[in-house]
């Protein structure tokens, strides 16, 4: 993990905030987003981690991000009325499917062409492990983690968004 992230072991820094599977997507993908502060700040982000296991990459994947983004957005504002800025989310994507990922990480090219300034178009990338090149063993190992985190945050989430 980045050195500027507390590590995830110290759970006084580092706790689950919410969990959102979308009901469309809940066959081929599984999602967690973590609050996450920085060393030595009391600034933070959210880390928002989402397991794809679809066979072959998903084109709109990025704009099930975005709309991911503003839910997260809207529930924090429903909580915190009184916040004067958004909280930054990284959004990172474990992909687990047989073909290689050959989308773009930037959601603005999803955007047709157009004449429209481009300062006027959301900005965004997401952080993209592939494993499709890797063994079914080793496929094997991470699902087994993710099954690890998803049982986890299902035991431990509901204790953390109490507070």
């Amino acid at each position: 993990m980045n050195e500027r992230f507390c590590h995830p072991s110290d759970t006084h820094f580092f706790k689950q905030y919410l969990q959102y599977i979308d009901e469309e997507l809940k066959d081929s993908e599984s999602d967690l987003l973590y609050s996450v502060y920085f060393k030595n700040s009391k600034d933070r982000c959210f880390l928002y981690l989402l397991f794809e296991h679809q066979s072959t990459p998903d084109k709109w994947l990025r704009y099930h991000i975005i709309r991911y983004k503003t839910r997260v957005w809207d529930d924090s504002f429903k909580k915190y009325k009184e916040q004067e800025k958004l909280i930054p989310i990284l959004s990172m994507v474990f992909y687990i499917g047989s073909s290689s990922w050959n989308f773009s990480p930037e959601f603005s090219d999803l955007i047709c062409e157009t004449p429209v300034n481009s300062k006027y178009i959301p900005k965004f990338e997401h952080l993209l492990w592939d494993f499709s090149g890797e063994s079914i063993e080793f496929k094997g190992a991470i699902k087994a983690k993710i099954a690890h985190l998803l049982i986890q945050s299902h035991f431990h989430g509901k204790k953390y968004m109490q507070k």
